[in-house]
């Protein structure tokens, strides 16, 4: 759960007024069009970025034949804000920490705080971050993840406040209902989230301490099981939004090239089952290059992903790989001083 734990900056975090974008090393902006107008093949693209250095992040879109003009739609976001378009296309969530969890419209007008975070806990480590977010195909549910940074208790008391756990709510009731625990699933925290296509089972990245595993939950009775075994060293698995079928990022050891005997740990962009089985891998990286948070496209025959190349992997491109052809194109290109940090897909529906 890439930055889960880097609290700190979600704790110090706040909206700043008047944030230029034209300043050196920001990214160009066009005028506010309706993001989520175009066809398919053009579904808009929603993605976080930051200036290294600098605190905050700005929430963008840009569908791939406007690439080069993203729109800005939110300034001064937490560095691990994380974001989830709604199926009909009209508004994003965002999960903002200790923020609480806020909506806003596809335009990036509107913007409100949905729920806030938990009250904290008594003493000084009792904060409470709403971390990772979702919106269910349904249109109106949302889950989200409370957590607690790094070091604090695993779960306040009820009495006290808000358990961490997986929670549901309806955006248009706002009448926060608790999933499950995390004491009671056994993990510290949860990190992302993702739907099933039909909106009865929710994949999370679930962290215990020393390890992590990826979870199918079930969204009625807060069941889970284990999508893979802990040595197949899988992150980030996002569920199709039309197919039963997952993606996924996995660790894939190549022989170098020279040097028998040694191997070198690449990320591959993988597919399978809901049960893990049956997998495929898509693409993967290559020296000095790294990826990360795989999301598929609307229609579901494609799966985009944050890129980073050499010298230093600054995840600063998006590209997408074809499911059924392998075949990779460049959404998004190189953005100088700047810093991707989370990504999702617009999803147009009627």
């Amino acid at each position: 759960m890439h930055g889960l734990w880097r609290w700190g900056q979600l704790l110090v975090a706040a909206l700043l007024a008047g944030t230029e974008l034209m300043a050196p090393g920001r990214l160009p902006t066009r005028a506010m069009t309706p993001p989520c107008a175009g066809p398919t093949q053009d579904a808009t693209l929603l993605f976080t970025s930051r200036v290294p250095g600098e605190p905050g992040v700005t929430l963008f879109a840009a569908t791939p034949s406007r690439a080069r003009t993203p729109q800005a739609l939110v300034h001064a976001l937490p560095d691990d804000t994380a974001i989830a378009p709604s199926p009909r296309g009209r508004y994003i969530a965002l999960a903002e920490g200790e923020r609480g969890l806020w909506l806003v419209n596809s335009d990036g007008t509107g913007l409100h705080r949905l729920l806030p975070a938990p009250p904290p806990s008594p003493g000084p480590t009792g904060v409470h971050l709403v971390y990772a977010v979702a919106w269910s195909p349904d249109h109106y549910t949302l889950a989200y993840a409370v957590v607690q940074p790094i070091g604090y208790p695993r779960y306040a008391a009820p009495a006290q406040g808000a358990p961490d756990g997986l929670w549901l709510v309806r955006y248009d009731r706002v009448s926060p209902h608790l999933l499950v625990t995390n004491a009671h699933l056994g993990i510290d925290a949860i990190g992302h989230l993702s739907f099933s296509a039909d909106g009865h089972t929710l994949a999370a990245a679930a962290d215990r301490g020393r390890s992590s595993d990826d979870l199918a939950i079930d969204v009625t009775t807060g069941r889970a099981r284990a999508l893979f075994a802990p040595d197949d060293n899988v992150a980030d698995v996002r569920l199709s939004p039309v197919a039963a079928r997952l993606a996924y990022l996995a660790t894939v050891f190549v022989p170098v090239a020279g040097q028998p005997n040694t191997s070198e740990a690449d990320n591959g962009v993988y597919i399978a089952d809901l049960h893990g089985q049956h997998r495929t891998m898509l693409t993967r990286t290559i020296s000095s290059t790294a990826i990360q948070d795989p999301v598929w496209s609307p229609d579901g025959r494609s799966v985009a992903y944050l890129w980073g190349g050499p010298p230093n992997q600054v995840l600063n491109e998006i590209h997408a790989v074809d499911v059924a052809t392998d075949r990779v194109r460049t959404l998004v290109g190189t953005v100088p001083r700047q810093q991707f940090m989370s990504l999702a897909w617009m999803h147009c529906r009627a």
